[in-house]
């Protein structure tokens, strides 16, 4: 009996110290999931991201569904078709913080048919940019641009044909595994 109990009691600590992580482990793995944003939408309205330049961008709809960054993707109220329309054809969000994102989804409006031509730009902490993602006949409808693991303290979508402006209902950038 005493033999059962002692294979059944190093059978339960063998497989308990394959699963459990050190301290350092468990920390390493905290910070990881906060530059991530917890592995959650980064620009959503409630993380603290602004479109620094929503003052040359035009919001249609109500007040509940004009952001691009709002939580509800449909109708909050009945007939109102909220999105975003950037004249100058530039939507520059910056994040609250520096995050390690590698994807961004980019809801364009899609009730009209109009062919866009944008390109994604990531700033990096430093400053410097660089362009992950160009589509020069895409049509309105979801988009989602993937690239390597970057902390990014914003980034920009622009039009690059310079003679349709952007209407986007949704965007979301986070890290996706």
């Amino acid at each position: 009996m005493q033999k059962i109990i002692l294979i059944i009691y190093l059978l339960f600590v063998i497989t308990n110290s394959a699963t459990t992580y050190s301290d350092q482990d468990l920390m390493i793995l905290i910070e990881r999931s906060q530059i991530r944003g917890d592995y959650q939408d980064v620009v959503n309205e409630r993380s603290g991201a602004l479109i620094s330049n929503a003052r040359l961008l035009t919001f249609y709809g109500d007040q509940f569904n004009n952001s691009p960054l709002r939580d509800a993707i449909y109708d909050i109220a009945a007939g109102s078709k909220g999105y975003v329309l950037a004249p100058l054809g530039m939507i520059r969000l910056d994040l609250l913080q520096e995050y390690e994102i590698n994807t961004i989804v980019i809801w364009f409006y899609d009730l009209t048919v109009i062919t866009y031509k944008f390109k994604v730009t990531l700033v990096y902490p430093d400053d410097s940019e660089e362009v992950v993602y160009t589509n020069s006949s895409a049509v309105g409808g979801i988009y989602r641009v993937t690239f390597n693991d970057s902390l990014v303290k914003s980034f920009l979508i622009t039009d690059i044909s310079g003679t349709q402006p952007l209407q986007v209902i949704k965007i979301q950038a986070f890290y996706a595994f």
